[in-house]
């Protein structure tokens, strides 16, 4: 969870579908906490595939198949729009067919951040 701009401590994250995806909105009140969040959000719009291939055992490490992020690289496309206390990430899938998938996985990601201990 190191890259997650939703596991710093203190953020807020909101979903909002659109026609193509799903935008995440990462906020926080604390400055420090924004900067840090705008920092790993621009890490995932800068990186146009799948992160590294880190085992998936358990220590929130992944490569984003998997895990609470709710961020997914796999078919997808991320860009970033910068918002009051934070950032807003555009989440576009290659795949029309799988817009509603992306949008569940996404959401069901987001709503298991609420209980991440970081947060």
């Amino acid at each position: 969870m190191a890259n997650c701009p939703s596991a710093v401590r203190g953020a807020v994250t909101q979903t909002a579908r659109t026609t193509d995806g799903i935008d995440v909105t990462v906020t926080a009140p604390d400055a420090t906490a924004e900067r840090e969040i705008i920092t790993r959000a621009e890490f995932h719009a800068r990186t146009p595939k799948p992160l590294s291939p880190i085992p998936h055992i358990g220590l929130r490490g992944g490569g984003s198949h998997i895990g609470y992020c709710p961020l997914l690289h796999d078919g997808t496309s991320i860009t970033t729009t910068p918002t009051p206390g934070g950032i807003t990430m555009h989440i576009q899938t290659r795949s029309p067919e799988r817009v509603r998938e992306l949008q569940e996985i996404v959401e069901a990601r987001a709503a298991r951040m609420r209980n991440f201990p970081s947060s």
